[in-house]
């Protein structure tokens, strides 16, 4: 095997992954969204308008950045939001 092949394969696992990631804390926070305003709101960094805003559209945002990777539609630009909020979730932690 080639090692372009070999990265090729690394790739689509790391966005396999990373979509199944997305896809299923999605779907555990949209299952129940009143614990998704408690768990945003414990990260004590938005205004308290703003939790009631990113609760609702974070388990959503996620599922469609997961099933983008998943089927492989603008993988490098849903790969830089998703990291991008990666990034932000780091930051609400070590905050």
């Amino acid at each position: 095997m080639s090692r372009a092949h070999v990265l090729d394969l690394v790739g689509t696992l790391a966005r396999l992954g990373l979509a199944a990631i997305l896809l299923v804390s999605g779907t555990l926070k949209a299952i129940d969204l009143d614990q998704t305003v408690v768990a945003v709101r414990a990260y004590d960094v938005l205004p308290r308008g703003a939790v009631d805003v990113v609760a609702a559209v974070l388990p959503f945002l996620e599922i469609a950045l997961g099933l983008l990777l998943l089927l492989g539609i603008g993988t490098r630009l849903v790969a830089v939001v998703s990291g991008a909020l990666l990034l932000v979730f780091i930051a609400g932690v070590a905050q």
